[in-house]
């Protein structure tokens, strides 16, 4: 289970580096790296580099948190072919016994088999140099064996170049390995990808573990668990970034909305509120006129229509009324003060040039209506 999840994050890493670690003699060493990024399921070369000569020129180079494959050769790297059984696989009697001073690195063939080997301490201090710049390693090898992960598309016969090596191919399979006496650098066409012999190891380390095969000796069971792990890790921090994101955004949806719907609620309570006091205030205001009415002997049928229709036909066209009232208040009306009406009265005044028809006017409405308080 472990290693099928380890195979799953390398097959679906974005973008992975391949560090050629070249070592001229003990102490120097020469850096050629590749940067490969996964483009609509491909790996495309996105950038290198060749003869960079410190590891913080490395690091500058690197994109920060690609994780990275290690290829050493050059001086201190030894190449032996071994025999492989009739399923290619190399008998492990064939391979020391006693190695905790060396790592080695073995590529498997139907013929013949090849180990590289290195001393534990130079890998040591690789490793501790780019864990030390805080560099993301996710896999290691040495030699030049890596290339046969490419062979089938590379399809190489006869002589081909790796790195410090010559490499000799027969049906796809290498059959002979030399160390170069000199420095010789050749091109390969791959995919469009043109690859000097310098980055081949690196690039070809890259493209084996992009495609989930991984190095299965203790060194790298070490770096691709750690790896994995690391990716594990951010994933599962990015996705619960990504469910807290959501949750708060989905919160920020239902507050939202319930927020506005509490706002709408809220304003048709005050609106309802401002309605029911205004009713209140008009209920209030039209039971003090019922009062007055009720006071001023104005509710129910009432004659005083009839009344001033009979004042004004009986009225002499000499008269000219000024005021005429029914049921009058007592006294002058004040805010604050209770109305007090006259009841069954009435106050007629007028101006006239002729006062005796106004006795005989006044005579004729007691005669004809009854007797009236007239002032």
């Amino acid at each position: 289970m472990v290693e099928q999840v380890k195979h799953i994050l390398f097959k679906t890493v974005g973008k992975l580096a391949g560090v050629t670690v070249s070592f001229v003699n003990r102490d120097d060493m020469v850096f050629h790296a590749v940067v490969l990024s996964r483009k609509r399921n491909q790996l495309v070369v996105e950038d290198s580099k060749t003869g960079i000569t410190s590891l913080d020129e490395l690091k500058t180079f690197l994109p920060k948190k690609c994780p990275i494959v290690i290829n050493i050769e050059g001086w201190g790297v030894l190449v032996k072919r071994i025999d492989s059984d009739s399923k290619g696989h190399v008998d492990s009697n064939l391979l020391p016994e006693n190695n905790s001073d060396f790592q080695l690195f073995v590529h498997e063939q139907p013929e013949n088999s090849y180990v590289s080997i290195v001393r534990v301490e130079m890998l040591d201090r690789i490793l501790d140099g780019f864990h030390g710049l805080g560099l993301n390693v996710a896999g290691v090898s040495a030699g030049p064996f890596s290339i046969g992960i490419l062979s089938s598309l590379l399809e190489p016969e006869g002589r081909c170049l790796v790195g410090n090596w010559a490499l000799e191919f027969n049906n796809h399979e290498i059959i002979e390995v030399k160390t170069l006496p000199e420095e010789e650098i050749s091109n390969y066409d791959f995919e469009g990808e043109c690859i000097s012999s310098l980055l081949i190891g690196a690039y070809s380390l890259a493209v084996k573990y992009a495609s989930g095969i991984l190095g299965s000796e203790a060194v790298n069971e070490n770096l691709n668990t750690g790896f994995a792990y690391r990716r594990l890790s951010f994933i599962t921090v990015a996705f619960v970034f990504v469910l807290l994101f959501l949750s708060l955004f989905v919160n920020f949806l239902l507050f939202d909305k319930y927020s506005k719907d509490y706002e709408l609620v809220t304003s048709d309570y005050l609106r309802s509120e401002t309605l029911i006091t205004e009713l209140r205030s008009s209920e209030e205001e039209l039971l003090k006129r019922k009062q007055i009415i009720t006071r001023a002997g104005l509710e129910g049928n009432s004659q005083f229509a009839w009344y001033a229709d009979r004042i004004a036909s009986l009225m002499p066209s000499k008269i000219v009324l000024s005021r005429l009232a029914f049921q009058p208040a007592e006294r002058r009306m004040q805010p604050g003060r209770e109305v007090i009406f006259t009841r069954s009265s009435s106050i007629l005044e007028g101006e006239t040039t002729d006062i005796l028809k106004v006795h005989e006017w006044i005579g004729y409405l007691k005669r004809s209506h009854g007797s009236w308080m007239l002032r």
